[in-house]
């Protein structure tokens, strides 16, 4: 008798156990395809069309003249004829009846005739710009740090005032400095870097082919 009860106790105890296995089994498979479902979903946030949404978005204030814009997604710019919204990744070219003016939070670009500016990053801890060609007046009261490269210099600045003037002809950068501090980086001919700083009333005209600096 005693035997038959423990067949029957360890005949129990055998059928919990498998019953609890297969719903811990069962439990798992299907918990796999949410987690699966959760980082697609996350994945196809991604866009070329349009910046990250932590991105600072600029405004046209002014437009005048021959103006072309060039979208993330475009491979060549166009021209357009009305204000509009500047995002990461774009770029503003003037021709030589073009006047544009660019508001980001608490910063201004005024482009003049023959100018393009590349917005590379507009994220609200660093504004990184590049200007290739023409002259651009910017005007921060920002705490973020501004950073423009253009001809092989770096320049940076908080809260300032000054223009940079690219001469047509050779090159030449000119940096005008009217309010605040402005920081420039570039490698001198035997790669040494070369950090100056210049302030209020000053100008600092640099070489590309030479890549040297002067300041008056």
């Amino acid at each position: 008798m005693k035997t038959f009860l423990l067949f029957i106790f360890c005949l129990v105890l055998g059928s919990v156990v498998t019953t609890l296995i297969f719903r811990h089994s069962a439990t798992d498979i299907t918990a796999t395809p949410k987690k699966t479902s959760q980082a697609t979903s996350s994945e196809s946030n991604f866009s070329l069309e349009k910046a990250p949404s932590t991105s600072l978005h600029g405004d046209i204030t002014l437009l005048t003249g021959d103006v072309e814009w060039q979208s993330r997604i475009a491979t060549e710019a166009s021209q357009i004829t009305q204000k509009q919204q500047i995002q990461q990744g774009e770029s503003i070219e003037t021709g030589k009846t073009g006047n544009v003016s660019l508001a980001f939070p608490n910063m201004l670009f005024e482009l003049s005739t023959d100018t393009m500016l590349n917005i590379i990053q507009t994220l609200p801890t660093s504004i990184v710009l590049e200007q290739p060609t023409g002259k651009i007046k910017y005007q921060t009261t920002s705490s973020t740090p501004l950073s423009i490269r253009t001809s092989r210099i770096l320049i940076e600045s908080r809260k300032g005032s000054f223009s940079v003037a690219i001469d047509e002809d050779d090159g030449t950068v000119t940096i005008s400095v009217e309010d605040g501090l402005v920081t420039t980086a570039y490698n001198d001919t035997d790669n040494f870097s070369t950090v100056e700083k210049i302030e209020a009333d000053q100008v600092l005209t640099f070489d590309p082919s030479t890549r040297t600096s002067s300041v008056k």
